[in-house]
């Protein structure tokens, strides 16, 4: 921790006045330091700790983290002008008291983009990304209702989740605006019985109502996006939107019969609410209502909206498994919130389609709070999908975010007419290290 930190004491309460008194330093300052020893403590080479959710049910992993990194410059600039590739060799580990836990190891090589290499004229700062993997991971505990919209609370049954992936992975920016991408890996899924548990098993559905619960063959994977989004080198900083489209291809290696295709598409726009001030220095009762900002401003906070919609499509004789089809209700198997007010897992089937609403206000340091609203549904069939009779909740909640990524959150639903269920969340350790978790994630 010192070695990270260093002398945070200085940094706090470093200095005299021409008075010979200590100089405090300001609440922001404080706030400043706190961060950035978090930050480097995180990123600790060659060994640091890993801290996240492995999976919905799997409760907090704790763990390590080794990596190795080289940096050098294009050859083809000047010295001044040249921006620097990253290779970087990693593994880690991480365990859950749940018996849950993700073994990984990767190589990332990242790059500037195509064009992008000279920083005299380089026009946007994304970078292309090279990524070579191998995970394994164990979900001790994952739920199951059923499929389709008629599941019930009833039907709770509960499976262990063995999946190894190896695959290759590249990120690719073509424009400040346009980016593309993808995946092709192997995945070997197996569904067992959980321990500890007077849950039944997912067996007890057969084939018939979990499909692929008795057999779990090997699959290869590809998987294709483009992303269209505001640029990174704009100087307006209100308002962001993305838009991301997804064609997935699994192939079952074994009779075929689990073979499918995915399309996912989504959408996010964000709007920073300001009002004009007179002072950027204001009392601390004032700035927990209207954060200041520069030009004069002041932020209310954020207006967030969603779109997401899943459609999976199969041949004759062919069937999605169970374990591949996305769910709605809390948080998803990649981590993205979805029916907030009902339970991990609620509502399970080849096809979805989710709408949400949020406002996030900052009040106090790394503390936010905010109000949402989801609205969504799953269909057995695309075609099936629709805005009407759509399953909705209503929340409030509290983040804990350090430099403007989400570290932790905490929230509660109402209205979905199942309970009340109050939900603490970790950042998902599938989006990697939590210092590249953007506030809206995208599945």
């Amino acid at each position: 921790m010192a070695q990270a930190c260093g002398n945070v004491k200085a940094d706090l309460f470093g200095g005299k006045d021409k008075n010979g008194q200590p100089i405090k330093a300001t609440g922001e300052q404080k706030r400043a330091v706190v961060e950035d020893c978090g930050i480097k403590f995180y990123g600790l080479t060659p060994l640091g700790p890993q801290i996240g959710s492995i999976a919905p049910q799997g409760s907090l992993g704790l763990g390590l983290i080794t990596k190795s990194r080289v940096s050098f410059l294009s050859s083809h600039f000047t010295t001044q002008d040249r921006r620097e590739r990253v290779s970087e060799v990693s593994a880690r580990g991480l365990y859950s008291l749940s018996n849950s836990y993700l073994l990984e190891g990767r190589y990332d090589f990242k790059m500037p983009a195509l064009g992008q290499g000279n920083a005299t004229t380089a026009t946007f700062e994304d970078q292309i990304k090279i990524s070579v993997y191998a995970i394994r991971m164990n979900l001790a505990k994952q739920r199951f209702f059923g499929i389709g919209e008629n599941s019930s609370l009833t039907g709770l049954a509960e499976y262990r989740l063995l999946l190894d992936r190896v695959g290759a992975a590249t990120d690719w920016p073509l424009l400040a605006w346009f980016s593309a991408g993808g995946t092709l890996q192997w995945v070997r899924p197996s569904i067992m019985g959980p321990s500890g548990t007077q849950v039944p098993p997912v067996f007890g559905y057969g084939d018939a109502g979990a499909p692929g619960a008795l057999f779990q063959p090997p699959f290869m994977n590809y998987k294709a996006y483009l992303d269209v989004h505001t640029g990174t080198n704009t100087t307006q900083t209100w308002q962001r939107t993305k838009v991301r489209g997804t064609y997935e291809h699994f192939i079952d290696l074994d009779a075929g019969t689990y073979s499918f295709d995915r399309m996912n598409g989504f959408a996010t726009t964000s709007f920073d609410i300001r009002r004009s001030i007179k002072s950027l220095t204001l009392p601390t009762w004032k700035s927990a209502l209207c954060e200041p900002t520069a030009g004069g401003e002041c932020s209310l906070g954020q207006l967030t909206f969603n779109g997401l919609v899943t459609a999976s499509y199969v041949g004759n004789g062919k069937v999605v498994p169970f374990y591949f089809q996305p769910t709605l209700g809390g948080t998803d198997i990649e981590g993205f919130d979805t029916l907030r007010g009902y339970l991990d897992f609620r509502f399970r089937a080849p096809n979805r389609v989710l709408l949400q609403s949020q406002f996030d206000h900052h009040l106090w340091a790394f503390l936010g709070i905010y109000s949402f609203y989801d609205i969504g549904e799953v269909a057995l069939s695309p075609g099936n999908l629709s805005l009407s009779h759509l399953h909705h909740d209503i929340g409030i909640g509290v983040s804990v975010k350090v430099q403007n990524k989400i570290v932790l959150r905490g929230y509660v639903g109402f209205g979905t007419g199942e309970g009340t269920h109050p939900n603490v969340k970790l950042p998902s350790t599938m989006w990697g290290s939590w210092q590249a978790l953007p506030v809206t994630v995208l599945p």
